[in-house]
Formats: structure tokens, C-alpha cells, sequence
């Protein structure tokens, strides 16, 4: 789950570069890690939080 959600962030952030302003890389990089962390947080059972 973590190398998947690496990819997709890797994968945003060189879209947001290539095809939109480059100045709004790192805030969408932080936007999509906020995500990312959210969704993994929410599919984690009690094991795995500890």
C-alpha cells in the first residue's frame, strides 16, 4: 500500500509539472500526501495502528 501510494504521489506531482503551472507542484504534492495518509489511516485494522 505505501509503494502504491509513493507511485501515485510520483505520478500527480510530474502531471501537475508537465501539463499544469510548475508552481503548484509542491502544494498538490502536500495535498495528495494528506490523501494518501487519510485513506491509509481509514483501511489499517487496530493491529496495524499500534
Amino acid at each position: 500500500m505505501t509503494f502504491l501510494g509513493a507511485v501515485i504521489l510520483g505520478v500527480v506531482g510530474q502531471l501537475v509539472a508537465a501539463y499544469g503551472n510548475g508552481s503548484y507542484q509542491t502544494p498538490v504534492a502536500l495535498l495528495m500526501m494528506l490523501v494518501i495518509m487519510i485513506v491509509r489511516a481509514g483501511t489499517m485494522n487496530p493491529e496495524e495502528a499500534k
